[in-house]
């Protein structure tokens, strides 16, 4: 007999093995089977591209830009569980508001299998980690930052708003505040504490707020100020020098910042070691037991508690940003109602934003009210106060 018979030639595409017995050890070496379990993707990457047989029996390896290199400490791409299709769509969006408001969070890569893809797909989430916990400074979950243009209020807040009574003179003695000492107001719209504080103390004030109208009517005090255009939720913009002030103060500011962390932290660089942080605003029960507001226009209570900071919630932001000593202190006082103009003339932000027909209601009733008697009314607000550290 003749010499055997050589292997068929036409057995060459990848992925297809020769019936003789004779010729598979030659076409594995030329084209070795799909790798087993655990076997390493370099060789098969290698592969020619096969052909529509072969492509047939399995799918295409995924591109590279799919399959990242695993980090450190991660399991290979072999050793992930695969999912059936569209099983993604049933995770949580961890990203969500309310599922990490609060938390400390990192992005991490996670596996995927969309129908209609072939091999893997890495998608970055945010998940919850082990970490500080960092509160969401809001009174309510929905909680919303209300928008008004106080270019239009300057007038009414220049002709009826007051300093709080007490709380200038407590700062000065609480911050150590002399003419030596550099003081900045944030939100200071009409600048009426800053200007009582520089006339005061003599020290130098710097006042900052977005609304030039506000800032007009605030240079018509008999202080000297330098009045800068500015928002505090871009304190950082404003490039202020680092540890150059004694005190940071606000004023019925803090319930337009949606980020309060970050106006504290900005503060805290600003601020000398030692200096005072002072947040005054409204708390739950002063909301709650306004006179005559929450008497007569009840609306109010609920659009406050769902634009000011919990006074809790605050002091936990102070503690993130760095600041100790957090505490807070009530300042309050009573006066005798004559006149209802500066309710008519919604010289308050809340009396805004209720409906038409309540105003004019509550207006009619404070007006027929005052006919008859001077009312007690009360003025109050809550100084949440912190110091960076020495």
């Amino acid at each position: 007999m003749g010499a055997a018979a050589a292997p068929r030639r036409r057995l060459r595409r990848p992925g297809l093995r020769p019936r003789h017995a004779a010729a598979r050890p030659a076409a594995d070496a030329r084209h070795p089977p799909r790798r087993p379990a655990g076997q390493a993707r370099g060789a098969l990457r290698r592969r020619l591209r096969p052909g529509p047989a072969a492509r047939r029996l399995r799918p295409p390896a995924a591109p590279a830009l799919l399959r990242p290199a695993a980090v450190d400490g991660a399991p290979a791409d072999r050793d992930r569980p695969r999912r059936r299709a569209g099983a993604h769509r049933a995770l949580p969006p961890l990203h969500r508001r309310g599922l990490l408001a609060g938390r400390v969070a990192e992005v991490r890569e996670h596996p995927a299998h969309p129908p209609g893809v072939d091999g893997d797909l890495r998608l970055h989430r945010l998940v919850p980690v082990a970490g500080p916990h960092r509160p969401r400074a809001a009174h309510h979950q929905g909680a919303c930052v209300t928008a008004l243009d106080y270019n239009q209020l300057a007038a009414e807040y220049a002709r009826h708003r007051r300093p709080y009574p007490g709380l200038v003179e407590f700062l000065a003695e609480f911050a150590g505040v002399t003419g030596d000492s550099a003081v900045l107001e944030m939100g200071c719209g009409t600048a009426n504490h800053l200007a009582s504080l520089q006339r005061l103390t003599g020290a130098c004030a710097l006042g900052v707020d977005p609304f030039p109208e506000m800032l007009k009517a605030a240079g018509t005090h008999e202080a000297e100020l330098e009045l800068r255009t500015g928002r505090a939720e871009e304190i950082a913009a404003l490039d202020l020098p680092e540890a150059s002030f004694d005190l940071i103060f606000s004023v019925d500011m803090i319930h337009y910042v949606r980020e309060p962390g970050r106006y504290f932290e900005g503060a805290f660089r600003a601020l000398k070691p030692g200096g005072v942080l002072c947040t005054a605003t409204d708390s739950e029960e002063i909301i709650r037991t306004r006179v005559p507001v929450a008497q007569y226009f009840p609306s109010t209570v609920e659009v406050e508690l769902g634009r000011h900071h919990a006074i809790d919630d605050l002091l936990a932001e102070l503690r993130f940003a760095g600041f100790t000593d957090g505490q807070q202190r009530v300042f309050e006082s009573t006066y005798e109602l004559t006149d209802a103009t500066k309710y008519r003339e919604k010289a308050f932000s809340s009396l805004h934003l209720i409906p038409d027909e309540e105003f004019e209601t509550g207006v009619a009733a404070l007006t027929a009210e005052l006919a008859k008697g001077p009312l007690k009314a009360n003025n109050r607000t809550c100084a949440v106060l912190a110091r960076r550290p020495e």
